[in-house]
């Protein structure tokens, strides 16, 4: 389509231009007709100057012949007179046929730009509306590159909020199974109250991580223990630091060394 619509510019273009050149041409010729026109009435103006003065001139010269010579002239002077209105028909009807060739000229003239500028508009809406079908092309690839981006992201805090969830559940599992074994050991006595201070320190820090996790306040509900037997039996203290410094190192596995 564009390499038509430019063949016809270039055609009208050179159309165009040869109508100059004949409008150029008709006016050097029309000049040429008026000076030859001009030149023509200054010989007849000249001949019949030269004639009155031979007509004066006989009549001063031969008084007897003056009327013939001067019907003489006066018919010679007439058939001046009619091919110089001849020649003026002819000159009417070459200007008068000039005029409607150039009127029909720059009618052609102006129908051709009327279509060129026809022409240019049609190119401009087809170039304005390939750019916004092109624009919205573009803008439906960025659309659908931020829906996928957005899913993905979707998935990931998903994937993000359910570890968190697991997480912060293991963890409150645990600490109830740790405050479970404190008491039943605080208030059997036989465990030292440097073991309760390292499982409550153990539950503070699981608290701790609940916390970071889900951003939420969580009281740690804890009670005075006071042992009634400070001293009681080494043997059965042991084994409870062991699995409180077990629980504290690996959570994972408290669980299963509790149940055990």
């Amino acid at each position: 389509m564009q390499m038509m619509s430019s063949q016809n510019i270039m055609a009208v273009i050179d159309s165009a231009k040869q109508l100059v050149t004949n409008l150029k041409q008709d006016d050097a010729s029309l000049d040429k007709l008026h000076i030859d026109a001009m030149a023509i009435l200054r010989k007849l103006e000249a001949m019949k100057e030269y004639s009155d003065e031979v007509s004066h001139i006989e009549s001063v010269v031969k008084p007897t012949n003056s009327r013939g010579a001067l019907i003489a002239a006066i018919q010679q002077e007439n058939r001046q007179i009619k091919d110089l209105k001849r020649e003026n028909i002819a000159l009417l009807g070459a200007l008068e046929e000039h005029q409607n060739t150039l009127q029909m000229v720059m009618t052609k003239y102006r129908q051709h730009v009327l279509a060129l500028t026809k022409n240019r508009e049609v190119e401009q809406a087809c170039a304005q509306q390939l750019s916004s079908s092109q624009a919205v092309h573009r803008l439906a690839d960025k659309i659908s590159e931020m829906a996928g981006i957005m899913r993905l992201a979707a998935d990931i805090d998903e994937n993000n909020s359910n570890c968190t969830e697991e997480q912060l559940a293991r963890l409150r599992t645990e600490n109830g199974v740790l405050r479970e074994i404190l008491q039943i050991a605080s208030s059997c006595g036989s465990v030292k109250n440097e073991s309760l201070q390292n499982g409550f320190t153990t539950i503070r820090k699981n608290d701790g991580c609940a916390k970071t996790a889900s951003s939420e306040p969580s009281a740690i509900s804890e009670t005075p223990i006071t042992s009634s037997t400070p001293t009681s039996a080494t043997t059965n203290s042991a084994p409870i630091e062991n699995k409180n410094a077990t629980s504290s190192r690996c959570p994972s596995k408290r669980i299963a060394t509790e149940n055990k």
